[in-house]
């Protein structure tokens, strides 16, 4: 499932960050810094996910990655940042 986080289509991008998530895999975390860091990731859902995933993981040194995600473009990407600091 690791591999699938730099996957061309959004989607798989996105279940990838989900499923990474929720099995707590700590080897994921660089991949999915990068799919919540809106200088890399152009898909706000792709974003939105790389941040909840890795509050799930709740790997300390992801916590920066979450912080910058709370000044994302997007709305909705900031306000699951916020909430996902809170449970890091």
């Amino acid at each position: 499932v690791v591999a699938l986080v730099g996957d061309e289509s959004p989607l798989v991008r996105r279940a990838a960050a989900d499923s990474l998530g929720t099995m707590r895999v700590k080897g994921a975390v660089g991949g999915l810094s990068v799919l919540a860091s809106e200088r890399d990731e152009e898909d706000a859902a792709v974003r939105k996910a790389g941040g909840w995933a890795l509050a799930q993981i709740r790997d300390a040194s992801a916590r920066p990655i979450v912080e910058a995600a709370t000044h994302d473009s997007d709305r909705f990407v900031r306000d699951a940042a916020t909430t996902a600091l809170r449970r890091m």
